[in-house]
């Protein structure tokens, strides 16, 4: 390919893409959102960050990028997928993404969620060899088993919740339960999760 192909001094552009399967039990407004990756703008240390959501008819449902708050989409029950696409031009650092999780609202039914990691490819040719022309994948690390993600409540004012490992012990009252949104990792060993927020509420 020629310099038309390529950046400035001869640079080329990789990108990442992740997908993820998700399944919606009932009508939600849904967002898309990575921590740390679509949270930045001009400070982010990525090229460009695009995700887009579609149906399983393959129906594009919208799109979103930094900011992901000011970019809402409402869903109907079903099975979406989630498709985010990251750029840079080192492969290294693209790497790093292939496990990111994907926050979830509410209304999602993580027990039977079924998540994939990104293919890392190559946007352009090396200059100097001319190997690899179109798009051609560097890792591929898309299969992932499935997972049930147990929460498990006990008395003497305390809560456990389980995914495989023990997540978090909170002291709370008895009489509030409190309210989780989780961010879920499925991998080949194990379920990774993590609390996002919580509230106190009801009775």
């Amino acid at each position: 390919l020629g310099p038309r192909d390529l950046l400035a001094r001869g640079k080329q552009i990789h990108r990442v893409l992740l997908t993820y399967k998700i399944p919606v039990t009932k009508s939600i407004e849904f967002r898309i959102d990575l921590p740390q990756v679509m949270s930045y703008l001009y400070e982010s240390p990525y090229d460009c960050v695009l995700a887009q959501i579609f149906s399983a008819t393959k129906e594009f449902i919208g799109a979103s990028s930094s900011f992901p708050e000011r970019y809402t989409h409402k869903v109907d029950k079903g099975e979406y997928t989630v498709q985010v696409q990251v750029r840079h031009t080192e492969c290294s650092r693209l790497e790093l993404l292939t496990d990111t999780p994907l926050q979830l609202p509410k209304g999602i039914n993580i027990v039977s969620g079924s998540f994939l990691t990104g293919n890392v490819t190559l946007m352009s040719v090396d200059a100097g060899t001319k190997k690899g022309m179109g798009l051609v994948k560097v890792k591929n690390k898309a299969y992932f088993k499935r997972y049930q993600v147990k929460l498990k409540r006990r008395r003497q004012g305390k809560t456990n919740y389980y995914a495989r490992k023990r997540l978090t012990v909170q002291d709370k009252n008895k009489y509030n339960t409190p309210k989780y949104r989780l961010i879920v990792r499925f991998t080949n060993n194990d379920v990774i999760a993590q609390i996002a927020y919580s509230t106190k509420g009801g009775q």
